[in-house]
Formats: structure tokens, sequence, C-alpha cells
């Protein structure tokens, strides 16, 4: 079974960034609104960065590999990767690319492939079906953020 708004909202989220990425005027990449938020530089950093680890996860499950997957805190992960010196343009490229192949990797999996899981330590076992879910509520949280981040620029 196929779900197509899910699959079509993760193939689609890309865009919704970099929509409002070119609202925002690159001299503001590195502005810090809150200081327990990332900044539009590091959340396109991350949003690239994570593309990989989601995959992996992803692919974790369906292949039902033996173990827990890793759990990471994204401001460590931030911290050692240096989002804050990637480059907007570049990080964007990378999201988009990594987020194309693992769409369609996903639109090749059978359902009972969908239905395997992994272990998170965090949030137990995790089918793939619920992983992509994971995947397009990280989406919006951080097209949320970037909605927050041009409210607070317009002030």
């Amino acid at each position: 079974m196929q779900t197509p708004y899910l699959l079509e909202g993760l193939a689609s989220g890309h865009s919704v960034v970099e929509t409002l990425i070119g609202r925002i005027d690159s001299q503001h990449y590195d502005t810090v609104v809150s200081p327990d938020r990332f900044t539009v530089r590091e959340i396109v950093a991350h949003l690239a960065d994570w593309e990989a680890i989601w995959r992996e996860r992803a692919e974790h499950g369906q292949a039902q590999t033996e173990g827990t997957v890793q759990a990471m805190d994204e401001g460590e992960r931030a911290a050692a990767q240096n989002y804050a010196t990637w480059d907007v343009e570049q990080s964007l490229a990378i999201y988009v690319q990594r987020r194309a192949d693992f769409v369609a990797r996903v639109r090749s999996l059978s359902a009972e492939e969908m239905d395997r899981a992994y272990q998170h330590p965090q949030y137990g076992p995790v089918t793939v079906w619920v992983h992509c879910v994971m995947l397009a509520g990280h989406d919006l949280y951080h097209i949320q953020q970037l909605l927050d981040y041009q409210a607070e620029l317009m002030r």
C-alpha cells in the first residue's frame, strides 16, 4: 500500500524550504533570533546532514538489521559538524538530492517492507511507515522554524 499524500509531502518539502530561504536575505543567514534554535544556515545544514541519518535508519529497519540505532543529540551534532560554516546553497542542493533518493527508495518498497521496524533507544520499535511520518513532522518543524524566523526579521 502506498500513501500518496505522505510520499508527495516528503517529495515536496524541500521546495517549501527553498521558497522560504529565498525570501530571507543572505545577510540574515547567521542571525540568531533565539539562543536555543538554529540559524537559517544551521537549519539548512541540519536538514542536509540528517537526510543521510534518516535514510540509514529506514534502511536499518527495512533490512531488519540487528541492534538499536544510535540516538543523537541534534545540538551536539550541529557543533561537531560545524553547521555554522556550511554553505546554504550547497546544503540545499544536498538536501534536495538526498531527499529525492530517499523518496525513490521508499516508493520501491513493498507494504511488507514498509512494516519492518528498527529499534530506537527513545521511541522503541519504529516501522519504516512511522519513520516516514516522523520525517514529515521533522520537515514541518523546521518549516515552521523558518516561518518564525522570517516573522522575527520583519518586526
